[in-house]
């Protein structure tokens, strides 16, 4: 996944640009990011490619200032003022140490009812079919009351997301413990709650994704906040690789 933090679009010389690189599965290795990628974007930041070699285009004309590494709630450098530093070497589970997983014994009024986008997303894959659309919408146009993802769907798309990154020839659901299971399964069948309010509109056709903006519930059960959170760093719907599909929770003022 290549997620570039959402904000300005203009930069002029000097300025940082701040993005995420997410890797899964198999590429999931700080070898291969070293040997690689990191090779790759050094000549990105100086050759110019005549096919992407355009007036005030970023190709070839900027440099690695920093790299920094999830390591749970932290990000740990390992590029510090364009200097590598060999001896750290993360894993590819650290991302998720101290992690808090167990938020079903939280107050109610600590569950977030407000889901903000922070990239565009297309859940068409996980809606029923016949449903959307393969035809683009208008840029700014109020999407479809039928295509408003509940939390039915967005767990259904973060299902489905796992399944393709474990390349699991079984139902993902069997990963969790026999009590975890139970109790999603549970909340599964019970939450078909949709939006009581959004925004949700059209992004620009220059744009990855479809649809943008904010939508609140009048509760989100706890249990599944985890999850929740587990699909907006995994990235859920179409596009992923480009950014699409991920948002942030919060409580509604």
């Amino acid at each position: 996944v290549l997620f570039a933090y959402p904000g300005k679009t203009l930069h002029g010389s000097g300025e940082l640009i701040f993005w995420e690189l997410k890797l899964f599965g198999d590429s999931a290795d700080h070898g291969y990011f070293l040997e690689v990628i990191l090779p790759a974007l050094e000549e990105a930041g100086y050759t110019l490619e005549p096919r992407w070699n355009r007036p005030n285009r970023l190709w070839g004309r900027f440099d690695i200032h920093a790299i920094y590494v999830a390591h749970g709630s932290q990000w740990e450098p390992i590029v510090v003022d364009g200097k590598l530093d060999l001896r750290p070497r993360p894993t590819s589970h650290q991302w998720m140490e101290g992690w808090a997983c167990d938020l079903a014994a939280q107050q109610m009024f600590n569950v977030p009812t407000r889901l903000s986008w922070l990239s565009p997303f297309d859940l068409r894959t996980h809606l029923p079919e016949g449903i959307a659309s393969d035809r683009r919408p208008k840029t700014d146009t109020p999407i479809s009351s039928k295509e408003i993802p509940g939390l039915q769907d967005l767990l259904d798309a973060l299902l489905y997301r796992v399944h393709h990154l474990t390349k699991a020839s079984t139902n993902v659901l069997d990963i969790l413990g026999s009590e975890e299971k139970s109790l999603l399964l549970r909340v599964l069948q019970d939450t078909k709650l949709k939006s009581s309010m959004h925004n949700l509109r059209a992004v620009s056709r220059y744009q990855s994704g479809r649809w943008g903006g904010t939508q609140v519930f009048d509760t989100i059960p706890a249990p599944i906040v985890p999850y929740l959170e587990l699909a907006s760093i995994l990235h859920i719907g179409r596009q992923t690789h480009l950014g699409c599909g991920t948002f942030v929770l919060s409580r509604s003022i």
